[in-house]
């Protein structure tokens, strides 16, 4: 990952959140939960670069897998997603969600 200054002003807290909530990246179980909370409130490409810098992911592989996360087929299910999001919570997750918000 590239210094937290290189990072866009409006992704810092995003980074900050993920970087406090998965100091060594999310489990395998949880990634593609984690990848649909952030495309939820993120665009997709944006989803797929952040993933990649953390290095969540293989380069180049974050978009495809924000696609799989969205699929119908594929997507994580609920239980999934509400386990990484009360995870996510106690690490800003709300404030995040706030700001995604304004």
């Amino acid at each position: 990952m590239k210094d937290l200054s290189d990072v866009p002003n409006h992704l810092q807290s995003t980074y900050k959140m993920l970087l406090k909530a998965f100091p060594e990246g999310p489990s395998q179980d949880d990634y593609l939960a984690l990848v649909a909370i952030l495309a939820a409130e993120m665009s997709q490409r944006t989803v797929a670069g952040v993933v990649e810098d953390l290095g969540y992911c293989r380069q180049n592989a974050g978009y495809n897998d924000v696609l799989t996360a969205l699929s119908k087929n594929h997507q994580p299910d609920r239980a999934s997603v509400e386990k990484v999001r009360r995870h996510l919570d106690p690490h800003g997750y709300k404030a995040w969600l706030a700001e995604c918000m304004d």
